[in-house]
């Protein structure tokens, strides 16, 4: 309390009244020793049930605690609980010292306790349903078992065998950041399946790349890099095909990556066999009739679904990108999820002229908003584009620091105008350029 007076009175102006100051210290802030034989868990419970500030302890912070009462249940020896302590604290530090050091901002203490919950829920073989609580509560109900003061019953079956320590958290965050030290060796493709999982209707099962890398430390096989990409363009394809196939998440593949994230804990499971897993169930849907579902969802209209247009055109221009055997990781990434993109109507569906409107609407019909006659484009040009004429529009779309608006200035820029037909051609190969990688992983183009 002393060093934090003395910090705000460093600060303040010459008219600052010291006096006030004192009798509101003495008159307004009350100070409550709570006197009680209970462990730090119970303690912590009566401290949030009687503050009046509205501000409980953090998720993390609680964690803390929680974790140095686990470890040092037992534990009689002061000097030894203090190390603990330590030792705990430390991972805390760790984190901000290599956020710090990267100039990172985006890994924080409650990602690597997420990470953690998906580790212990598969390598203990936990309830699936365990992955959809909040780590806050995951982590409460799981200290509250295994330290004796309230048994849940997901995890009594398994309490006896669950084992919290520190060598693991150390181990998630140094795979954590591993990750971020080696992002610039990523290819290009590599690099933007992982924004595709950010895009699917699973974001949360971007951790996995983690869980992966825990399991299969590539810094103990340097063959695990590899077959690490693998296993996330493989999990990517499922994600993208389920999140095409269906306008929102369903139980069904939350459930098969719950499952597979159990199979990579099974110490039989090897980082071919879990590939050829995922294999196995896309291959499985494409002989099933979801696919005829697939194929009509991908030649009809797709300007209904944000998420689902979203999807499908920027893994058609990803494809495209791709062509390019010298593109850009960074690049292909600032152009295809950071920078601002829009959904471009080649034909646009409320034409420059008016009164052709009717009629463009009557012959195109649902083509109009069909694969064929849509592309992304950067949100500036085709603002300024607005609704324009295609021979005035093509102009601009040399302009795109895109591979697909490109493609279309080349083929077509000399036409004054974009035809039904052309849309048609084009629907019908953009068609079987995501059908061939969604199913066969291949970015090549017939």
């Amino acid at each position: 309390m002393c060093r934090l007076i003395e910090d705000e009175i460093s600060t303040v102006d010459e008219d600052f009244n010291i006096q006030n100051l004192t009798n509101y210290i003495l008159q307004k802030i009350y100070f409550v020793v709570i006197d009680t034989k209970a462990g730090l868990s119970k303690t912590l419970q009566i401290f949030n049930t009687i503050n009046t500030t509205g501000m409980d302890l953090a998720g993390s912070d609680l964690f803390k605690i929680r974790m140095f009462e686990y470890l040092t249940k037992h534990e009689k020896d002061k000097e030894k609980s203090i190390e603990v302590f330590n030792q705990i604290n430390s991972l805390y530090a760790h984190i901000d010292n290599k956020n710090n050091e990267l100039k990172l901002n985006n890994v924080h203490f409650r990602q690597i306790l997420e990470i953690y919950q998906i580790i212990l829920i598969g390598k203990y073989n936990l309830p699936l349903g365990l992955h959809d609580l909040g780590v806050d509560t995951f982590f409460e109900r799981l200290f509250d078992t295994l330290l004796g003061i309230e048994t849940h019953q997901p995890f009594k079956a398994k309490a006896p065998e669950i084992k919290l320590t520190i060598k693991d958290l150390e181990s998630i965050i140094k795979v954590r950041y591993l990750w971020d030290e080696h992002e610039g060796q990523w290819n290009a493709e590599d690099l933007a399946l992982i924004h595709f999982i950010g895009w699917s209707r699973y974001r949360h099962y971007w951790l996995y790349i983690f869980t992966f890398l825990f399991r299969f430390n590539p810094l103990e096989n340097p063959l695990y890099w590899q077959q690490h990409f693998l296993y996330i363009k493989n999990i990517t394809r499922y994600l993208l095909i389920k999140s095409i196939h269906k306008k929102r998440s369903v139980y069904h593949t939350h459930n098969y990556l719950r499952e597979l994230n159990k199979l990579l804990f099974n110490t039989q499971s090897t980082p071919q066999s879990l590939i050829e897993d995922i294999e196995k169930k896309i291959q499985h849907f494409k002989g099933e009739y979801p696919y005829t579902e697939l194929q009509n969802i991908l030649n009809g209209p797709i300007t209904d679904n944000y998420k689902q247009k979203n999807i499908i055109c920027r893994l058609s221009a990803m494809i495209d990108e791709l062509q390019d055997p010298n593109c850009d990781a960074d690049n292909l990434k600032t152009r295809l999820f950071i920078n601002s993109i829009d959904i471009e109507h080649i034909q646009s569906y409320n034409d420059y002229y008016k009164e052709k409107r009717p009629e463009i609407w009557e012959t195109w019909k649902e083509e109009i908003n069909s694969l064929g006659n849509l592309m992304v484009l950067e949100s500036g040009i085709n603002t300024s584009i607005s609704n324009n004429p295609f021979h005035a529009k093509v102009k601009r779309y040399n302009d795109s620091t895109l591979a697909t608006p490109h493609k279309i200035a080349k083929s077509h820029g000399h036409l004054p105008n974009w035809e039904l037909s052309h849309a048609q051609e084009r629907k019908t190969k953009e068609v079987n350029k995501i059908l061939n990688y969604l199913f066969e992983g291949t970015t090549t183009l017939s």
